[in-house]
């Protein structure tokens, strides 16, 4: 692993990309604006892991099966790095974000490409699990 890879354990280091400017790295994630806990959960990890974030709220919608719009406000934290993001650790923290938002799935967005990942909802048992608290931390 290089020295410009964003560590879980390790804060982002202001001094080092202190005169900077371009980022050539961003990440963001979507969270429903009613689920203020993913959303503080988001902007604590980016401005840990990548020394800051924006937040803005917006409204999403899509076609639903009965071919109504179906709207709602998100929420996007938005961070750029000048470092490499590990997007496997980034995909994990949002699935966890999304189960606990009751969603069946969550979007983020890694350098202008949106993933879509889908909710497992057999994976974890209860909202104490270890296994499901671990990602969101």
């Amino acid at each position: 692993m290089d020295n410009d890879t964003v560590l879980d354990n390790e804060p982002y280091n202001m001094n080092m990309y202190s005169w900077r400017n371009t980022m050539k790295n961003s990440i963001a994630i979507l969270i429903p604006s009613e689920y203020e806990s993913g959303i503080r959960a988001a902007k604590f990890k980016f401005a840990r892991n990548f020394g800051g974030y924006t937040a803005t709220r917006h409204t999403g919608g899509w076609i639903d099966q009965y071919q109504q719009l179906i709207e709602e406000d998100v929420t996007s934290v938005l961070s750029y790095t000048d470092n490499e993001i590990e997007i496997e650790k980034i995909k994990e923290f949002a699935i966890g974000v999304g189960y606990i938002c009751e969603q069946h799935s969550v979007a983020i967005i890694h350098n202008n490409e949106m993933i879509i990942l889908e909710i497992p909802r057999k994976k974890y048992q209860t909202h104490t699990d270890k296994e499901f608290i671990c990602p969101i931390i």
